[in-house]
């Protein structure tokens, strides 16, 4: 099984639920609803701007957007405070996890990226059978700053997986959170959703 992870801040479980789906940063500009965030606006810009030249095509910002992994770079400049007037913790963000395969076999549009989306070196497939093209041992590691043998494993650590336009919230496996505490606050939030997803602690997804 080929998982993929979506990241996003706690108090936008309930709108996404209320949604019936997770929505592409496109749709929800469009619905003029204003999620918490705490990615940073240039590079929201900048997808806006990236053509996806594969599967659906449009932009960066038409899909949904999943990290093949967790503890992904984008979290850990939560950890690290990497800019300044970060307002966002660890614990404000939770993992929603899918299964890839299953997301395809559905006929879901969607594709990937053998890197960070924005960056013009990146490589964009429709076709699982390319999975291959994506450095799965970087992906998995630990530890994957650039380094001046391996200047570019940021960026291949941060391969995407992108669903068009929306996801339907059954295709989510799992949500994730950093503490126990969130976790019973989400399990509360959604008790009486149709749609029950498990909710689980997995401080292992976060960065110590």
């Amino acid at each position: 099984m080929v998982n993929a992870y979506h990241i996003t801040r706690v108090e936008n479980i309930q709108a996404i639920w209320n949604a019936s789906y997770l929505m592409c940063d496109e749709d929800v500009l469009a619905l003029m609803n204003r999620p918490f965030s705490f990615a940073y606006q240039d590079i929201k810009d900048r997808r806006r701007l990236t053509p996806v030249p594969v599967g659906p095509q449009g932009t960066l910002s038409d899909y949904v957007p999943f990290y093949f992994t967790n503890r992904s770079p984008m979290l850990a400049t939560v950890f690290y405070r990497d800019r300044e007037n970060q307002t966002a913790d660890q614990d404000q963000i939770i993992h929603l996890r899918i299964d890839v395969e299953r997301v395809v076999a559905a006929g879901l549009p969607f594709a990937f990226s053998d890197g960070h989306g924005i960056m013009a070196v990146s490589k964009f497939y429709d076709c699982l059978d390319d999975l291959g093209n994506i450095d799965w041992e970087t992906v998995d590691s630990r530890y994957w700053h650039d380094t001046i043998e391996q200047p570019d494993r940021k960026r291949r650590k941060q391969a995407e997986f992108l669903i068009y336009k929306r996801l339907p919230l059954e295709y989510i496996q799992e949500i994730g959170t950093r503490t126990a505490r969130i976790a019973s606050d989400v399990q509360f939030a959604l008790a009486n959703e149709r749609i029950q997803t498990p909710v689980r602690h997995r401080p292992e997804w976060y960065y110590h």
